[in-house]
């Protein structure tokens, strides 16, 4: 199938799952998301009187009235619609300008408009539940924690069945995507073949495990398991990696991991599909700059890192290298959407990095939202999703410090 019919397929599916929460559920719509604001500082009231500062990030409910400077203007999301509120002066914000027209499937906005507002669902989950906890602040809005009737819960934030939110589980309900293996007992991807053990974990005739040695060396690495019987297995799997699998651009690409307070030295192992050796880098940083262009596009590979003198490996992480060609044209569908042209840097890249999440470009997007946190700390919507996508691929303990932040 062309990635151009699955990603129109995704997008109905997507709509139609919002569609059935909402009427499906008995919940209420949701409010009203700040995507950005342009010019000076943009003054709210709520319905109930209370006094507002509209930023990137604010979630304001309808009926609040809003004072727009001139020259200034807002970017707001409603309904899955954008929607720009340009008119200088005073407004009461209401439906009637979102129902004018709708977005093109062909365009990448519904798509965009799908992944905020499930992110923004997610987060007022978390808070409501208890697993997160954030601030007042006049400026985060009046909109956070919509119930629908009933107050059993707010907008959207319910999948089929009411057992959670969209795009947080996997296969099985038992985590979020991209997050479990075979079997379901790991993260990023990190079973083989009938979910016994991780790739690259045994030599031949199982006696041993790839890697023992050190190139150029006579250092162990992680030779013996679990009562010294030689090769290793999941309960060695101690070194939490931090980035994901799933495609890589053909290029220079970090990629890191938890330190071990006992390993000065850690062995970054690649493997094809047949469990060879491809390459090894021996580093004393939990991290690595290695150029992925060395490899060879739609094959599948494994990493992996071994500890120096130590029962303590990585989980296995699985990912391809995505064609030239292919990565073009999902840059070219985000840089052609009207959002897009007519943004700023944090929305366009936030946009780029919906896109890379889309296509399973998982190490992209953590590379770009890190780097959009730092260059825009202020920046809530950018949290937010940030947030959102840690959670979707199972970590939460990530999420949680992101969203307390804001």
């Amino acid at each position: 199938m062309k990635r151009e019919n699955l990603l129109s397929k995704i997008t109905t599916i997507v709509a139609l799952v919002f569609c059935l929460s909402y009427q499906g559920a008995g919940q209420s719509e949701p409010p009203v998301f700040i995507m950005e604001t342009f010019g000076k500082t943009i003054k709210a009231k709520s319905s109930t009187k209370k006094k507002m500062k509209l930023i990137n990030g604010s979630v304001v409910n309808y009926g609040a009235k809003i004072k727009i400077p001139k020259g200034g203007k807002i970017l707001t999301l409603q309904n899955n619609k954008f929607v720009w509120l340009d008119q200088a002066g005073k407004q009461v914000l209401s439906k009637s300008k979102e129902d004018k027209g709708k977005m093109s499937l062909r365009s990448f906005d519904p798509l965009f408009a799908n992944y905020v507002t499930a992110s923004y669902a997610m987060a007022f989950e978390n808070i409501s539940a208890g697993h997160y906890v954030i601030k007042e602040s006049v400026e985060r809005g009046d909109g956070w924690g919509t119930q629908g009737d009933g107050g059993k819960g707010g907008w959207g934030t319910q999948g089929d069945g009411g057992k959670g939110g969209w795009g947080t589980q996997g296969d099985g309900g038992k985590g979020g995507w991209g997050t479990q293996g075979d079997g379901g007992k790991g993260g990023w991807g990190t079973q083989g073949d009938g979910g016994k053990g991780g790739w690259g974990t045994q030599g031949d005739g199982g006696k041993g495990g790839f890697g023992v040695t050190a190139p150029n060396s006579n250092e162990a690495w992680g030779t013996q398991g679990s009562k010294s019987k030689g090769g290793w297995t999941e309960d060695d799997m101690i070194i939490t990696s931090y980035s994901p699998g799933g495609f890589y651009e053909g290029k220079i690409n970090r990629l890191s991991w938890a330190s071990h307070p006992e390993v000065k030295k850690f062995m970054f192992c690649i493997f094809d599909k047949g469990l060879n050796i491809v390459d090894s880098v021996i580093t004393q940083t939990s991290s690595i700059e290695y150029d992925f262009a060395k490899l060879n596009s739609g094959e599948q590979y494994y990493w992996q890192i071994f500890a120096n003198n130590q029962n303590a490996i990585s989980a296995p992480i699985i990912f391809s290298i995505l064609e030239e060609e292919e990565l073009q044209s999902i840059e070219s569908r985000v840089s052609n959407s009207k959002i897009y042209k007519n943004s700023s840097e944090a929305i366009q890249q936030l946009m780029m990095v919906t896109s890379y999440e889309d296509n399973k470009l998982y190490n992209s997007c953590l590379i770009t939202y890190q780097m959009l946190v730092n260059k825009f700390p202020d920046n809530d919507l950018i949290k937010i999703n940030f947030a959102a996508f840690c959670q979707r691929v199972g970590q939460n303990w990530w999420a949680k410090g992101i969203i307390e932040k804001i």
